[in-house]
């Protein structure tokens, strides 16, 4: 797992099972985990199966396939390295979820409404 220091910005790299707490920046700061590109995966593997039961945007069905593919293979890039390209695709990735939940959300509400 990658770790940033919050006073220089210096990136350590840890074992997985190694706590951030109990390590210190050779400046002193405080170690916190970075938040990588493969935190985005559970979101967008929600919408896609949500997407893919409820039968809406088919056409959006292989981005949402591709998207975790992507994903995946730059799973541990931490969020402040990224390219510009890879900014890019996250803002489409983050758009594509919220398209599908607002979709399911409508689709509930008018549920609701029609019952009424």
């Amino acid at each position: 797992m990658k770790v940033e220091c919050e006073k220089c910005g210096k990136i350590y790299t840890l074992q997985d099972r190694d706590n951030p707490e109990d390590y210190v920046c050779e400046c002193g700061g405080e170690l916190q985990k970075t938040p990588t590109l493969g935190e985005l995966i559970p979101g967008l593997l929600i919408a896609f199966v949500l997407q893919f039961f409820l039968g809406i945007f088919w056409e959006l069905l292989p981005f949402g396939i591709i998207a975790v593919i992507i994903l995946w293979s730059e799973k541990d890039t931490p969020r402040s390295e990224t390219t510009l390209i890879q900014k890019i695709f996250v803002a489409l990735v983050l758009m594509y979820i919220l398209l599908i939940s607002l979709c399911v959300l409508i689709a509930g509400l008018a549920s609701i409404w029609s019952s009424l």
